[in-house]
């Protein structure tokens, strides 16, 4: 961590002095006799120093904002107003969207991963339920997928394969040796 020095006059550094000081001492508030920028003559926060007023002044600014943006939203001229925009812009703003994706795929994979992790209960039950109440779409889907990638799907399987084959062995050698053990205790009776 850099440390940094700042060289004041004394009068200065007497007010850091208090207001350090305070801090120290757990107080949320202080008051100063200097007015703030905008001439308040009212107590200020300790932690940062504003004055309270002018906090209260910028909360109601930003939280205006805040519901003029939402009111954007829902106001009927607008939504309107939107709509024209975009269909008379829609290549534009399609071409700009596709540049974006492929500019930013993977920032844009990780804010999924993201949502997905932070909303994956909710999500996981949302498309359970779709695919339950589109499940001939679903069937269709897959055949229609399956038949169209027949020879990327046996060229994947075959790959696989081929790359695992001492796996997939060894997998078939530890698959018959436990059925024969369970056939073995079935013969003792062990299971008994």
């Amino acid at each position: 961590m850099k440390s940094l020095t700042i060289y004041l006059h004394e009068e200065d550094y007497q007010k850091v002095k208090q207001i350090t000081e305070e801090r120290r001492m757990g107080l949320s508030q202080f008051y100063r006799e200097l007015s703030c920028i905008h001439s308040h003559l009212i107590p200020r926060k300790a932690k940062t120093g504003v004055c309270l007023e002018c906090l209260k002044n910028n909360q109601r600014k930003y939280y205006a904002k805040i519901r003029k943006s939402r009111q954007n939203l829902t106001d009927p001229e607008k939504i309107l107003k939107r709509k024209a925009y975009y269909q008379a812009n829609r290549k534009k703003l399609l071409q700009n969207g596709k540049e974006y994706r492929k500019t930013n795929k993977k920032k844009i994979k990780i804010q999924r991963q993201q949502h997905y992790q932070e909303n994956k209960e909710r999500i996981d039950r949302e498309n359970k339920a779709w695919r339950k109440s589109n499940k001939d779409r679903m069937d269709k889907y897959y055949k229609t997928y399956y038949n169209d990638n027949l020879k990327d799907i046996r060229a994947r399987k075959r790959k696989y394969y081929e790359d695992n084959q001492e796996k997939l062995i060894q997998y078939q050698r530890d698959f018959r040796k436990s059925v024969k053990e369970e056939k073995n205790m079935i013969d003792d009776r062990d299971f008994l």
